[in-house]
């Protein structure tokens, strides 16, 4: 199979679907070629399910504070992409969407499912060809000249074009299809990778006595991660205790700047359980408690503050007897207490790696691209969009909102050179 259209685009996912959308929308002869039995496994795993498409805090976007320094790329697209416009984009195609707490905004059905069947029904309008179970193998460059793509050599045959592009996502999920093709293609053709890690993932400590905590929810905790004593980053909210460690949103977050960190120096994570009353003395707190819950066993006297299991494991770790009495603690066990409760240390022992990451950490410099179209600055005909890039944000619905600014970029500006 030898075959000729104007733009090929490796990689059925969000950037992908959205790159042919963008493309076939402006009139260009398009194929989509994804090497699972469909386009959009990944997608409909988004936000639980649910598809997170973006964030309300894209309105008037912070690119580094979200993105990190590599954000600011993602300015041109923003231009052209603006919030607005693209909420217009998914509406106007019949999805419509709901703001939900910290300015996420979903689907009003709650289901990813429609997003997918909208990226499908306007590929279908647009008449793009949607290859499945085809896999791509190499790109073949013009010869005498390597700073232009002659084809796309897949395991059904070569496909030639006018424009790439490759959108085949990072190494997170790799069971839907992202198992690092695009950083393979990247290199292939001369572009640099920043150091790849996983992203947005659970984090396993060494610590055993964690298990007795699996499954329990703690809002309002304090997170400090430190390496050879020092404090590198300091968050707060709500953790999720595992069999092997912690998760939650606010260790998502951190967890692609702690599995990017050199594992030869000990990585320490501490923990504030009662971090709510962080504007007050602790001690002071913790004596205004013990002095007013007198007849209650420290445990119990705990109990009114923390979840059960929660008190009994900082109990636990203070070295006092659960049942002694509050009345007779003495003045270094209420010490003991305190640390106990504000300064839990779990030692880092990596992340679930990419099969449990949402996203993937590092990945093709930007600054070998065009930020306007997505193309590479050295190979004229070739862009790069999606999760494959260095671009990458917190949960809340930014990081599919790179992925639709990207898509969109590299299929119209694609569209515009034939």
């Amino acid at each position: 199979m030898n075959r000729k259209f104007k733009i090929a685009i490796a990689g059925g996912g969000a950037a992908g679907l959205m790159a042919a959308a963008a493309a076939s929308s402006a009139g260009a002869e398009v194929i989509l070629i994804e090497k699972m039995p469909a386009a959009g496994k990944k997608l409909l795993l988004t936000g639980n399910g649910r598809c997170n498409i973006t964030n309300i805090s894209m309105l008037k976007p912070d690119l580094r504070k979200i993105y990190g320094e590599n954000g600011i790329f993602l300015s041109s697209s923003i231009k052209e992409l603006p919030y607005e416009k693209l909420l217009a984009f998914f509406e106007d195609n019949g999805v419509p969407l709901k703001q939900e707490k910290d300015g996420r905004i979903f689907p009003k059905s709650d289901k990813s499912s429609d997003i997918l069947d909208m990226f499908l029904d306007i590929l279908r309008r647009n008449r793009v060809e949607i290859l499945t179970e085809t896999a791509l193998k190499a790109i073949e460059t013009e010869p005498g000249k390597p700073g232009r793509v002659r084809a796309f050599i897949t395991d059904m045959g070569a496909f030639e074009a006018s424009q790439y592009i490759i959108a085949c996502g990072g190494k997170s999920f790799p069971a839907t299809g992202s198992t690092g093709d695009s950083f393979l293609f990247a290199e292939q053709t001369g572009h640099r990778i920043e150091k790849l890690h996983p992203a947005l993932v659970p984090v396993k400590v060494k610590e055993t006595w964690l298990k007795k905590l699996q499954g329990l929810t703690l809002d309002y905790v304090g997170i400090e991660v430190l390496q050879k004593g020092k404090i590198l980053f300091r968050t707060g909210g709500s953790l999720l205790f595992t069999h092997f460690g912690i998760s939650g949103p606010e260790i998502l977050n951190l967890s692609g700047s702690i599995s990017a960190l050199d594992p030869s120096d000990e990585i320490t994570i501490r923990l504030n359980f009662v971090n709510q009353y962080k504007d007050q003395d602790i001690k002071e707190y913790m004596g205004n408690l013990l002095a007013s819950n007198t007849k209650k066993s420290v445990l119990n006297m705990l109990k009114s503050i923390l979840p059960e299991r929660a008190a009994a494991i900082s109990v636990e770790l203070s070295g006092i007897d659960p049942g002694k009495k509050s009345a007779v603690i003495t003045k270094q066990e209420r010490k003991a207490l305190s640390d106990a409760l504000t300064g839990i240390k779990l030692t880092y022992n990596g992340t679930t790696g990419f099969a449990g990451a949402m996203l993937t950490g590092g990945g093709i410099d930007p600054s070998q691209l065009n930020p306007g179209t997505m193309r590479s600055g050295f190979i004229d005909n070739l862009a790069f969009a999606g999760e494959a890039l260095a671009i990458d944000g917190p949960t809340g619905g930014y990081n599919l909102h790179m992925c639709w600014l990207t898509g969109f970029m590299a299929g119209k500006s694609a569209a515009g050179e034939i």
